[in-house]
């Protein structure tokens, strides 16, 4: 078995074990502030012969997807508040975090982080290494 986010797992999955519209769950999940994993299986020999050969790269490759597992981390009632102090203390409160980038921008809204209508810009890298600016919201390119 194995773990990840869905952007990694989406690599190294069979493109016939995802579920249709895979990147929109992932991201609707993630704009609800829903923090998600994802799973996926592929079978190996019952006898791995000398394991210390094994490489991570072979086992990883070709998985079969099973789903993601979703949970809610709700915010601490004290959160909004601390932030706020912190900002009138002149200190600047940064987000840093391993969840999805959706994730993040739903919980620094929810925080009072960032404003809930502030426009926010996610960068990505895409297939030639190039960045690519999108709304977080819509999707939509973004000229930065």
């Amino acid at each position: 078995f194995v773990k990840g986010s869905a952007e990694a797992m989406k690599k190294l999955c069979t493109h016939e074990s995802l579920p249709p519209g895979f990147d929109d769950l992932a991201k609707k999940s993630g704009r609800a502030g829903i923090y998600q994993i994802s799973v996926a299986m592929r079978e190996v020999s019952a006898d791995p012969g000398d394991s210390t050969a094994i490489v991570r790269g072979d086992i990883e490759s070709n998985l079969r997807f099973i789903g993601f597992v979703n949970f809610k981390n709700s915010l601490r009632e004290e959160t909004k508040g601390v932030l706020q102090e912190l900002e009138m203390g002149a200190v600047r409160s940064v987000m840093v975090t391993g969840d999805s980038s959706f994730t993040g921008v739903c919980i620094a809204k929810e925080s009072g982080l960032v404003s809930p209508s502030n426009q926010v810009i996610i960068g990505q890298l895409d297939e030639y290494g190039t960045i690519v600016w999108t709304d977080s919201a819509t999707d939509n390119i973004v000229s930065v």
